[in-house]
């Protein structure tokens, strides 16, 4: 009964035709992604924020990663930090006194995605991944304002925008993209076939410079 109810939620929600393909796009996940590809201007002048008191953001330096990595282990390794810190992506975060609460890391190359996939980008653009909010913290819009966090400096920088994907039937996140202020340039994902993944992208996606890549080609 509760399944047929939160059916009947969506389709007054979202409609029938992506109801449907929320179902479809669900249950073939483990074989066939699809995401829409999204990019958003960077900003001199960052929205305003409202005060949180007591939390700090910043960069995020060695000493800090390695307290995250003891303290939250399910969320960060000292593997992946070095892998990540070795690749020139960064680390900004929130903290509260000296605990990290809410992270985000930023590549200009190449990054992890998931399921053996990286992602593939290059200069004007900026790609956003890995990032986490304590559940303490959720509700505070840490994860906005750290995007933000780094604009003008990365424009300094000669980075225009920065570049994501969302999946294709996860509309809360495409709507929060959209009031945000995205712009949906395209699509790509990845086939998994017989042990091995074919990713793709539309001529859309390319323009912008972004593609998947399997583990096997990077």
């Amino acid at each position: 009964m509760a399944v047929f109810d939160r059916f009947l939620a969506d389709l007054r929600r979202w409609g029938a035709w992506r109801t449907l393909w929320h179902r479809v796009a669900s249950r073939v996940r483990r074989w066939l992604m699809i995401a829409r590809v999204r990019t958003r201007a960077l900003e001199r002048d960052a929205p305003d924020e409202e005060t949180r008191d007591g939390i700090v953001m910043r960069h995020a330096t060695s000493n800090d990663l390695s307290k995250a990595c003891a303290d939250m282990p399910e969320q960060l390794s000292e593997d992946f930090v070095e892998k990540a810190l070795r690749r020139g992506d960064v680390c900004v975060a929130a903290f509260d006194a000296d605990a990290m609460v809410s992270f985000s890391w930023f590549s200009f190359s190449f990054a992890p995605a998931e399921e053996g996939t990286w992602v593939q980008l290059c200069k004007p653009y900026r790609y956003v991944f890995k990032s986490y909010t304590h559940p303490d913290y959720r509700g505070l819009r840490l994860q906005r304002a750290l995007l933000f966090l780094l604009d003008a400096d990365h424009l300094d920088q000669g980075y225009t925008h920065t570049i994501g994907y969302v999946e294709s039937h996860n509309y809360a996140s495409i709507a929060a993209g959209i009031a945000a202020g995205a712009s949906w340039v395209g699509y790509a994902g990845f086939l998994k076939c017989f042990g091995r993944i074919y990713p793709f992208s539309t001529p859309g996606a390319k323009r912008h410079s972004f593609e998947f890549l399997s583990s096997a080609d990077h």
